[in-house]
């Protein structure tokens, strides 16, 4: 039944007219309204590698979720006690809503914030990803590095601190990390 529901999930493409970008994103964070998704099999993979971090206590965080679908992957199929999505289009983030409504409304460990990752509380995060791929400036990073809490394992596509003083941060680039832009490099750590 899981893989029924996480098949119904990514079927759902990002370029859907119902959810696409309207929102205006603010230039002053070096963001673009660029949207790619991590793979089904991409998403496994991650888990799969850094499983130690993947239990019934993990806190996971999706800062820029997009339509959720790794948030939803995380908290169906590897049963963590939390599985949120932060996410500022409201496009996107009203399409996370009618997907867990559509498909997986009795998972109660999944949940979707609309609002700016720059002003949720993530204190309670054991693990975060976040596709900075399109964050072209140095001081949205730092600043969503300083919102993680300390012992958090981090997963991103960009450095978050440049240079990393505390050399927190291993890349490795590896097609099993692939994204639907082709992404394959994978930064992670932990503060």
């Amino acid at each position: 039944m899981r893989n029924k529901i996480l098949d119904s999930i990514y079927e759902i493409h990002g370029f859907d007219k119902r959810y696409r970008n309207e929102t205006i994103f603010e230039s002053s964070l070096g963001t673009s309204g660029v949207y790619g998704e991590i793979t089904r099999e991409g998403v496994d993979n991650i888990v799969n590698d850094f499983k130690s971090y993947f239990n019934n206590n993990t806190v996971f965080y999706d800062l820029g979720c997009g339509l959720g679908k790794m948030v939803f992957h995380i908290g169906i199929q590897y049963k963590v006690k939390k599985s949120c999505g932060i996410e500022y289009s409201k496009e996107k983030y009203r399409g996370s809503i009618d997907i867990q409504n559509k498909h997986c409304s009795t998972f109660n460990n999944i949940n979707f914030i609309h609002d700016s990752i720059f002003e949720q509380d993530i204190s309670d995060a054991t693990v975060i990803y976040i596709d900075n791929t399109m964050y072209l400036k140095e001081q949205p990073n730092k600043k969503i590095y300083d919102k993680i809490p300390k012992d958090c394992f981090i997963l991103c596509r960009r450095p978050l601190l440049s240079p990393d003083p505390h050399n927190v941060f291993t890349k490795i680039k590896n097609i099993k990390y692939s994204t639907t832009y082709n992404s394959k490099e994978l930064i992670y750590g932990i503060k």
